[in-house]
């Protein structure tokens, strides 16, 4: 009788979906301190990256050469992950994309000096702007996980942004249109930091289900380079400019 109630209360815990996050998962001092630093220093390398495309539109003196999507979708995951991570009051969240933040603003002013027709940039911004207002009457008026939410969409819509061409990839057997290899290895490592950050240390859905999404996107787009090797002609910095430079000459 009591071997069955037992076998029960286990098939009950093993069919709950929530059973496993409730659970108290001790992390040592020094696993976490490791965690927070690569939590901290991986999304500013992430968002330091298209600074080089910046660099590349400045040598140019055209901003044609990329698309602007990058550099606002970044700016709108930054300040939304900066808000949640003001209403945690954690600093590992503040942090690295306080910094995105910086940086994604002074990458928007630099495109748009040096874009001939900025209609694109301005509606684009003026969606972002209308989100962010958004997100901060959500933070406002509600707890944390609408805002958490939120940012956990645009931070999906950033992370699987190189898959939106996948099709083309897999026709061209082309990787160029993922990008730089490297930036795809830190991306990587970034979601998967933050996986482990949101399930096991702050225990936020928002974080570990956005990273875990953003982490199998990831795990694809590698998979791509895998298959099809490295992108020839192009500059290991930079999306496709080297084939639309070609184009425009």
């Amino acid at each position: 009788m009591v071997s069955g109630v037992l076998d029960k209360r286990i098939l009950d815990q093993a069919i709950d979906p929530d059973f496993f996050l409730e659970q108290e998962i001790t992390i040592s001092p020094t696993m976490k301190f490791y965690l927070d630093t690569a939590g901290s220093i991986l999304p500013v390398l992430l968002f330091i990256a298209p600074g080089v495309g910046i660099l590349k539109i400045i040598q140019l003196q055209n901003s044609e050469i990329l698309p602007s999507l990058q550099f606002t979708s970044m700016l709108l995951n930054c300040v939304l992950w900066s808000m949640f991570g003001f209403l945690l009051q954690e600093g590992p969240i503040i942090i690295p994309n306080g910094c995105g933040t910086i940086l994604s603003l002074i990458y928007i002013a630099a495109y748009y000096i040096y874009s001939k027709d900025p209609s694109q940039l301005k509606k684009e911004l003026s969606l972002v702007f209308l989100l962010l207002i958004f997100g901060f009457f959500l933070s406002q008026q509600f707890d944390d996980n609408y805002v958490g939410s939120l940012a956990a969409g645009a931070s999906v819509a950033m992370l699987a942004a190189p898959l939106v061409q996948f099709n083309t990839v897999i026709k061209t057997r082309d990787t160029t249109p993922l990008g730089p290899f490297v930036i795809c290895v830190v991306g990587w490592l970034c979601s998967f930091t933050w996986f482990i950050q949101g399930w096991f240390i702050l225990n936020k859905r928002q974080i570990w289900v956005a990273n875990g999404l953003g982490n199998l996107s990831a795990n694809c787009t590698l998979a791509l380079f895998g298959i099809y090797g490295f992108a020839k002609d192009q500059d290991p910095m930079l999306v496709g400019i080297s084939k639309r430079k070609s184009q425009d000459e």
